[in-house]
């Protein structure tokens, strides 16, 4: 059976070059996992899922899990996917948001990596809790978080999670952030 980490190990990130492995690591969840069940059912708890468009806490139209619908990528997204403003009035079928959902996720992951180039190489846990961060935040967001950044580089995944509560956005965030802390201080 041909996996992710027999290619690792044979060399495969010096085979296709770094960019390849990005664009491989971001079509499977966890980083090296071949489910997308686990982070899918950890978004859509912290996210909510909805079929009809909805205002976020910011006031931004969204649909299914998260999904911004002022993005101009995002829009592109529905075009492919050929979901147009009656199809989001009428409301998303279940497919459709799962659709919508990994094509978040796949921005979420690299995002997630390019704040963090060796998120591979820390616990699935931290994966998740920095994909997660990702998906809420966004790069730009994501990488005012200096200090978590740090202490994931030197594996102190306490003080990491500590930075994460000590922040605007756990404030925002509640559960949310106190959930993904306890997930990477685990690790």
């Amino acid at each position: 059976m041909v996996t992710f980490q027999n290619f690792y190990n044979e060399g495969f990130k010096e085979k296709i070059g770094f960019l390849g492995m990005l664009a491989s690591l971001a079509f499977s969840t966890p980083l090296l996992s071949k489910s997308v069940e686990p982070i899918f059912n950890q978004l859509s708890r912290h996210e909510g899922v909805r079929n009809k468009v909805y205002l976020d806490s910011k006031g931004i139209p969204t649909v299914g899990i998260g999904f911004n619908l002022q993005d101009p990528a995002n829009r592109r997204v529905l075009a492919q996917y050929g979901i147009t403003n009656e199809t989001l009035k009428s409301g998303l079928s279940d497919r459709q948001i799962k659709m919508l959902f990994e094509e978040s996720l796949k921005r979420a992951k690299l995002d997630a990596l390019k704040f963090l180039p060796d998120l591979y190489k820390h616990p699935v846990k931290v994966q998740n809790a920095v994909i997660d961060m990702a998906f809420n935040l966004g790069y730009p967001r994501l990488s005012k978080f200096k200090d978590f950044r740090n202490s994931l580089n030197q594996k102190n995944y306490k003080q990491a999670s500590k930075d994460m509560l000590n922040s605007l956005w756990a404030k925002q965030v509640g559960k949310r952030a106190t959930y993904l802390a306890d997930l990477v201080k685990s690790s």
